[in-house]
C-alpha cells in the first residue's frame, strides 16, 4: 500500500466516523427522550393515561410529549453538533492546537538542553529525508511517561510531540524508532483521521460532562424535589455521555490497533534498526509510569499516542487503541528477550549514548558510506522510475536518512546559527532571493532594513555569499529546516516575509528559477490557509485540466531546452491524465498568482487521482530517461505543495 493508498484509506474511514458520530448522536437522543418524559411522567404522577389504556407506549408517548421530544432533539444537537463543529473548526489550524490543549511546549530552535537538541536533530534528518517541512516539534514537561504522537491534517502542519520521560529514558537509537513511528502517521495519513476522532469524541463528551456539571450543582439547591429532578437529570446525561464516549473508545481501537503495528513496521523500515523501536517499547513495560499521560485529555487524544495514555481497567482487550506491548515486541523483533531488564539511559546520556549521539549529530563524519551518499546527492543527472518515485512518496530509507543527516550536518555554521532563531530564518529566506549584483543588493537589503528591522537586514547581507556558494541541491532542504520557524511566528509576521520576499524577487522586474523556487515554498506554506485542512473537492482530472497542465508545463519547460522536447515530455503527461493537449500552455504574461491558483486547486483531488497527477509529473521529467538537480527539485517542491511527500532520489 503506497501514501496514495493510504490516505485513500484514510478518507473512506473517515467516512464511517461520520456514521457512527450520526448513529451516536441518534442513540443519544431517542435515550434522553424516553428517560425525561418517564421523569416528567413520574413527577407528575400521571403515567395512568398510558397504564390503563390500550394504546402503545409510543403512540401514548408522541402524543403527549411531541414537543418535549422536539425540544429534546433539537437541544443535544444543539450542544454535540455545536461542541463538536467548534472543536473541528479549532482543529483545522493545525496540529499545533493539538500539542497546546495537551500542555507541551514548544521546543526552541536555539534550545542549549543536550537532549532537545537531539531531538530537533532526529526530526530535521527525517523531515529532509522525506520530503516533508520539518514539523514542529513539542516536549510535554510534566509527563514523566514514555510516550508521543504526531497531529496534523497534513504534513505541512505536522507537529511531533514528545514526552520529558522520553527524553530522559531513551538513548538516540530509541529516540530515532519513537519518532520513526510518529513519521509513520504523519506519511500514511494517520493524523488527519486522528483529529477528526478529536472532533467527533468532543461533542458526546459534552454530554456526559454537562451531567457531572448537574450533579455537583444539585448540592448547592435548597428545593428538595428540585435536588432530586437535577440529581437525577445529571445522572441520566453523564451515564448517557459516558455510554458514547464508550463506543467511540471502541472505534479509536478498532481503527487504531492496526495502524499501530503498520506504524512500527514502518520505522523497522525506515531506521533499518528494529532494537531502537523493541527498547523503547520495553522500557515502557517497565518503567512504572509506562506511557500513561497524567493531563485529563489524556483519554481524548490516546487514539494518537505511540502507548497506552490511560490506564484501561476493564475489557482492555476491546477498549485498548494499542496491542499490547509483548505483541508489539515480538512483531519487530521475534527474538526479543522478554525477560532483559532495560539498560537505564541516565547514565549513557553522559557516556556512551551520548558519545554517540554527538558522533551521529557530528552527521556520522566517520562513516564512508554517509559520504558516499552525499556524494551521490551531489551528483548530476539520474535514472529513476516512475514506479520508483510513487513507491517512495510517503515512505523513507536509512539511506535516506543518513543523506539526511549528511546534508544538515554539512550546512555552515552561519546557516546553522540563522536557522534556530526566527530573526535568522527570516534573513536566510531574503538572502536567498538577493541579487547577484553588488550594488542591487545593497538597495534590497535596505528595503529589508525599513520593512523588516536592520538586524535581518544585516544577517541577510552577511549570509548571501556563504547561501550563494552552496550547490543548489541544498536549496530545497534549507527551506523544510527554515520555512517552519517562519510559519509559526504571528500571522503579521507571515505576511510581511510573504510580500518582502515577493517585493525582493520582482526588484530587477524578472523571476529566475531559484527565485521561483523560493517563491512557490514561501506561498505554499506561509499562506494565510497553510495550515489549514485541505478539501478532497475534486474526484475527475478533466474539472482540473488547465491547471494540471499548467504544472505539467513547467516542469517540461524546467527540463528541456528546445521545444521539440519540451513539447514531448508534455504531451507523454498530459496522456497519463487523459488529456489531449497538443500544445504547451503558454507561459508568456503569465503571472505567479495562476501557479499558486493552479496548485491550490489541484491540492483538493482525491488521494487516487492526486496519484495519477504525480505520475504525469514524474512521467514528464523522466521523458528523456534521466533526472537532473533541476527537476528533481521542482518536482519534489511540486508535490510538497500538493501535500505529496517526495523523499532525495539517492537511488
Amino acid at each position: 500500500m503506497n501514501f496514495f493508498e493510504h490516505q485513500d484509506r484514510a478518507r473512506k474511514t473517515t467516512r464511517r466516523l461520520v456514521v457512527f458520530f450520526i448513529l451516536s448522536v441518534v442513540l443519544i437522543i431517542v435515550t434522553l427522550a424516553l428517560v425525561i418524559t418517564t421523569l416528567i411522567d413520574l413527577s407528575e404522577n400521571d403515567m395512568s393515561s398510558y397504564m390503563g389504556g390500550s394504546r402503545g407506549y409510543f403512540d401514548y408517548l408522541f402524543e403527549r410529549h411531541l414537543g418535549t421530544i422536539g425540544l429534546i432533539a433539537g437541544v443535544t444537537l444543539l450542544v454535540i453538533g455545536g461542541a463538536t463543529l467548534v472543536r473541528l473548526v479549532r482543529l483545522a489550524q493545525g496540529g499545533r492546537v493539538v500539542a497546546e490543549m495537551m500542555g507541551a511546549r514548544q521546543v526552541s530552535a536555539n534550545t542549549q538542553d543536550f537532549k532537545e537538541k537531539r531531538l530537533l536533530n532526529v526530526v530535521d534528518e527525517m523531515a529532509i529525508a522525506s520530503g516533508i517541512t520539518r514539523p514542529a516539534v513539542y516536549v510535554m514537561d510534566d509527563e514523566p511517561g514514555i510516550n508521543a504522537f504526531a497531529a496534523g491534517y497534513t504534513p505541512n502542519n505536522a507537529v511531533v510531540a514528545v514526552t520529558r520521560g522520553t527524553l530522559d529514558r531513551l538513548n538516540r537509537e530509541e529516540l530515532q524508532g519513537v519518532v520513526a513511528h510518529e513519521f509513520s502517521h504523519i506519511l500514511n495519513g494517520d493524523m488527519r483521521l486522528n483529529i477528526r476522532m478529536l472532533g467527533v469524541l468532543a461533542g458526546i463528551l459534552l454530554i456526559g460532562n454537562i451531567g457531572l456539571f448537574l450533579l455537583r450543582s444539585s448540592h448547592y439547591s435548597r428545593d428538595s424535589r428540585g435536588v432530586v429532578a437535577v440529581l437525577a437529570l445529571g445522572l441520566v446525561l453523564a451515564v448517557i455521555g459516558y455510554i458514547g464516549v464508550l463506543f467511540g473508545r471502541l472505534l479509536q481501537s478498532g481503527v487504531s490497533r492496526q495502524r499501530e503495528f503498520l506504524a512500527d513496521a514502518s520505522a523497522v523500515q525506515f531506521t533499518r534498526y528494529p532494537d531502537g523501536i523493541a527498547n523503547a517499547l520495553n522500557k515502557i513495560r517497565y518503567e512504572a509510569s509506562g506511557s500513561l499521560l497524567s493531563t485529563i485529555r489524556a483519554g481524548e487524544v490516546n487514539h494518537m499516542c505511540f502507548g497506552e495514555s490511560v490506564r484501561i481497567r476493564f475489557f482492555s482487550g476491546a477498549f485498548a487503541s494499542h496491542p499490547p506491548l509483548e505483541e508489539r515486541i515480538k512483531r519487530i523483533q521475534p527474538g526479543f528477550d522478554l525477560d532483559r531488564a532495560p539498560l537505564a539511559a541516565e547514565p549513557e546520556a553522559q557516556g556512551r549514548a551520548a558519545g554517540k549521539a554527538q558522533v551521529a549529530d557530528a552527521g556520522m563524519a566517520d562513516n564512508p558510506f554517509t559520504a558516499a551518499i552525499a556524494g551521490l546527492a551531489a551528483t548530476g543527472a539520474r535514472q529513476v522510475s516512475v514506479e520508483n518515485v510513487v513507491a517512495g512518496s510517503g515512505t523513507l530509507t536509512p539511506e535516506q536518512i543518513q543523506y539526511g543527516a549528511a546534508l544538515r550536518q554539512a550546512l555552515p555554521d552561519g546557516i546553522k546559527q540563522a536557522v534556530s532563531t526566527d530573526q535568522g530564518t527570516r534573513a536566510l529566506l531574503y538572502c536567498m532571493v538577493l541579487d547577484a549584483d553588488s550594488g542591487r543588493r545593497e538597495r534590497q537589503v535596505n528595503l529589508v532594513s525599513e520593512q523588516d528591522n536592520a538586524t535581518v537586514a544585516r544577517q541577510a547581507w552577511d549570509l548571501y555569499e556563504t547561501v550563494s556558494a552552496l550547490d543548489e541541491r541544498y536549496r530545497w532542504p534549507l527551506l523544510e529546516i527554515s520555512l517552519p520557524v517562519t510559519a509559526a511566528a504571528p500571522a503579521q509576521t507571515k505576511s510581511l516575509v510573504r510580500r518582502l520576499v515577493r517585493e525582493l524577487v520582482m526588484f530587477d522586474g524578472k523571476v529566475d528559477y531559484g527565485e521561483f523556487i523560493v517563491l512557490l515554498a514561501v506561498e505554499s506554506l506561509l499562506a494565510e490557509r497553510a495550515e489549514q485542512a485541505s478539501r478532497y473537492k475534486y474526484r475527475r482530472l478533466p474539472r482540473l485540466e488547465q491547471e494540471i497542465a499548467l504544472l505539467l508545463g513547467l516542469l517540461a519547460r524546467a527540463g528541456a531546452d528546445k521545444p521539440d522536447l519540451q513539447r514531448a515530455a508534455f504531451q507523454a503527461g498530459a496522456a497519463h491524465c487523459g488529456f489531449d493537449i497538443p500544445e504547451l500552455p503558454p507561459m508568456q504574461g503569465l503571472k505567479f498568482s495562476a501557479f499558486v491558483r493552479a496548485i491550490g486547486k489541484v491540492r483538493q483531488l482525491t488521494p487516487l487521482k492526486k496519484q495519477v497527477v504525480i505520475e504525469a509529473c514524474t512521467q514528464v521529467v523522466m521523458h528523456d530517461g534521466v533526472v537532473n538537480a533541476k527537476e528533481e527539485e521542482l518536482l519534489r517542491i511540486l508535490a510538497g505543495a500538493l501535500e505529496v511527500p517526495l523523499a532525495p532520489f539517492t537511488g
